[in-house]
């Protein structure tokens, strides 16, 4: 069920509580100019109805209370991940880095050695 709906279906169900709410003061306003037993069974299916709402809404509360701490348990799982994510990349960069320093540091060392040989060339030599 996604977050938005679930506002929305909120959203109606709190109209339909007020309409009842209406509908139940316009009863309670009749019962008070002299009330019959047909009023009395509207004002018992009325609050009957309103108790469902109720139950609905306390439930829907619950779902988006839920709904709402998953998103931050998910948001907190995702900001870990791309934390260790983050590390693990700067680790690699800089093993990476190193690598490379050494390497251009090997041939550096080679080219000086291959030209100080004695009396043989290197083939780097001929490569000019």
């Amino acid at each position: 069920v996604e977050y938005d709906d679930l506002v929305a279906q909120m959203a109606r169900e709190r109209e339909l509580r007020l309409a009842s709410d209406e509908a139940l003061a316009a009863v309670e306003r009749r019962q008070q100019t002299g009330s019959d037993s047909a009023m009395q069974q509207v004002r018992a299916v009325a609050e009957h109805r309103i108790r469902q709402l109720e139950k609905r809404l306390a439930e829907r509360d619950g779902d988006l209370q839920a709904a709402g701490k998953k998103v931050a348990e998910m948001r907190e799982q995702y900001l870990l991940q791309h934390d260790r994510d983050r590390e693990e990349i700067e680790r690699l960069n800089q093993m990476l880095f190193e690598r490379n320093e050494s390497t251009i540091a090997d041939l550096k060392n080679t080219v000086h050695t291959s030209k100080i040989r004695d009396g043989v060339r290197s083939p780097l030599v001929f490569l000019k």
